[in-house]
């Protein structure tokens, strides 16, 4: 009898074991674009590195940079993954940088530079045609408008006979580039990239192989650095993860653009999450740091470029900007 009562309560206890939950993963929301350069988050999620980190992710899908800051700030989003801009530097003490993101590198396509079909017809070839023409941007102060301003200081364009056209998004740009609306325009290659295999916009340049700069980072804010550190931690750990995989899926050892046996699943991935097939993908692949380390000093100069234009109140120092518990500065950066 003993026996028999000794097993029942073995029984018993086995089956509350199998039935008390696990511990809960912790649910964060992340912004993302459908651009290949956001492969390291997209494989983080799809191989399980999140969720290995005890981490429930949902990502919110934006077109352009600039409103990420502002949900970071708002609560909407835990962690923001975006390009630095105007909008970004003004926000001051309420945002932090916990790591960088895409850079522009010679070889890959971040930020692109086209001609509409008209434009190039009407004399712009080439990036040194640009002035006297037309540049449609997503809005003033953002990070094609940043390009374009590297680029008329490499090639001595006036400024002053560019005529930028602030369209918001990156599907009204493309509208009219093909429309004829605007003579030239930048953005992110995956959202031009299409037009130019369809040949109703002309590539111009990639924007790494005419001017690297730190492009985007990924940013948090103070209070929920501080509040859940443990969070950040385990969401770096899982995006690191994700970010070597994708660097080494499409550069060698040297940093220089090439094609390995991972590259077809690696691209399978990230056309699952931004809706183009892998050949589309395959050329719009931006560049991110494999450890998310973060140049410093470029931060700087855009943070100085955007006070000079009066695009923000007052000067910024960027260390004010860095969480440096978690962010690792680029070498001599």
């Amino acid at each position: 009898m003993r026996a028999h009562y000794r097993l029942a309560a073995a029984l018993l206890f086995g089956a509350a074991s199998l039935a008390a939950p696990a511990h809960a993963a912790e649910k964060i929301t992340i912004s993302v674009i459908k651009a290949g350069s956001y492969g390291a988050v997209f494989i983080a999620q799809e191989k399980g590195y999140f969720a290995a980190e005890g981490l429930d992710v949902s990502f919110a899908y934006f077109e352009a940079s600039p409103p990420i800051a502002v949900a970071v700030v708002s609560g909407d989003l835990d962690i923001g993954i975006g390009a630095t801009s105007a909008a970004f530097f003004a926000l001051g003490n309420k945002i932090r940088v916990i790591g960088g993101f895409a850079r522009e590198a010679p070889g890959f396509q971040g930020m692109t530079f086209v001609a509409s079909n008209r434009g190039y017809d009407e004399g712009v070839r080439s990036l040194k045609d640009l002035g006297g023409h037309s540049v449609a941007v997503g809005t003033i102060g953002s990070s094609p408008h940043y390009s374009l301003a590297l680029i008329e200081e490499k090639y001595g364009i006036d400024p002053k006979t560019v005529r930028v056209l602030p369209l918001q998004t990156v599907t009204n740009q493309v509208s009219a580039l093909i429309g004829g609306q605007a003579d030239a325009g930048v953005t992110i290659a995956a959202g031009l990239m299409p037009a130019v295999a369809q040949k109703q916009v002309k590539l111009l340049a990639f924007m790494g192989d005419e001017v690297p700069w730190q492009l985007s980072s990924i940013y948090a804010a103070p209070k929920t650095i501080e509040g859940r550190a443990a969070m950040i931690d385990s969401f770096l750990r899982a995006y690191r993860k994700g970010a070597h995989e994708f660097v080494d899926a499409f550069a060698g050892p040297d940093g220089k653009r090439r094609e390995n046996a991972t590259t077809p699943a690696v691209l399978g991935i990230i056309a699952k999450y931004v809706g183009q097939t892998p050949d589309e993908v395959k050329g719009a692949v931006g560049y991110v740091d494999p450890d998310a380390r973060v140049d410093i000093k470029d931060l700087q100069r855009q943070a100085d470029w955007y006070l000079a234009q009066g695009m923000i109140k007052s000067a910024v120092d960027v260390n004010d900007f860095i969480d440096k518990r978690t962010v690792v500065p680029l070498p001599g950066k």
